[in-house]
């Protein structure tokens, strides 16, 4: 896994898997303060990554406030030759 540091922060490249649709993401911000994954929902769209009843709502608290995300489970997340599949993630609408 390559790191590379830009504004002092930490940025991984990230390939995910929904519903057998991929998508490569290169500008990932590793922050490992973060007790989950969370992706916004506009880097997630083009595979099909939308809210649907019955999804998991939960609410998130940061240094920018309160949020309110929804649960999805990947096939996989893949980070340089790292591949967990049935990965759990929230999403960030």
């Amino acid at each position: 896994m390559k790191i590379n540091v830009r504004y002092g922060l930490p940025f991984i490249e990230v390939t995910i898997c929904y519903l057998g649709r991929e998508l490569h993401l290169k500008n990932v911000l590793l922050y490992t303060g973060s007790a989950g994954t969370i992706f916004g929902a506009d880097a997630v769209d083009d595979i099909g990554v939308k809210i649907e009843p019955g999804d998991f709502l939960n609410k998130i608290r940061g240094v920018g406030g309160v949020e309110i995300v929804y649960s999805k489970k990947f096939d996989f997340v893949k980070v340089g030759l790292v591949l967990q599949e049935g990965f759990e993630v929230e999403i960030d609408d």
